[in-house]
C-alpha cells in the first residue's frame, strides 16, 4: 500500500486540496478555464470509473481539481466552489 501512496502524493501533493469535483466534462472546463485566468496553479485529477465491458456501456468520467492550501480561498471564490 506504500507504493500506492507515494504514487498517490507524487500526483497530488499533501499540500494540495481538492476544491472542485464533477461528472460534467463543460462544468469542469469552466472551472479550470477561471483559475487559469485568475492565474491560479493547480492539477487535475479525471478518473474513467468505466466498470463494465462492451459497446452499449458509456463510461463516466470524475474531474477533480487540485490547488495549493494558500490558494485555497481564492480558488474556491473563483470557481464559486464550496
Amino acid at each position: 500500500m506504500g507504493f500506492l501512496k507515494s504514487i498517490w502524493r507524487f500526483f497530488v501533493p499533501r499540500e494540495r486540496t481538492l476544491i472542485f469535483t464533477s461528472f460534467q466534462q463543460d462544468d469542469y472546463a469552466r472551472a479550470k478555464n477561471r483559475l487559469q485566468q485568475s492565474g491560479i496553479p493547480h492539477r487535475s485529477r479525471i478518473v474513467n470509473w468505466d466498470g463494465g465491458r462492451g459497446f452499449s456501456h458509456t463510461r463516466r468520467m470524475q474531474y477533480s481539481i487540485y490547488v495549493a492550501k494558500a490558494d485555497e480561498n481564492a480558488a474556491v471564490e473563483t470557481t464559486g466552489s464550496k
